[in-house]
């Protein structure tokens, strides 16, 4: 993966697949959670916000969304 987010809050990494999101368990290295197709076209952007509940992400096609942490809702 070439984008990927350390969450110190849930001491998890998050790292980015195409248009998909994978959680990671940074202690065990196990995946704990997995957001597919989160969005039309590839995911070129990943950031959390200030309280870590929200994700940011940006696509190839220029658009912006905020998706729950937890559930990967928009």
């Amino acid at each position: 993966p070439s984008l990927l987010v350390y969450n110190p809050e849930s001491v998890t990494v998050l790292t980015v697949h195409g248009s998909t999101v994978k959680v990671w368990d940074a202690c065990s290295g196990q995946m704990v959670k997995e957001f597919v197709r989160m969005t039309r076209t590839d995911i070129t952007g990943l950031a959390l916000d200030r309280g870590r509940r929200k994700l940011i992400v940006s696509t190839l096609d220029g658009d912006i969304s905020f998706h729950n942490y937890f559930t990967g809702k928009l």
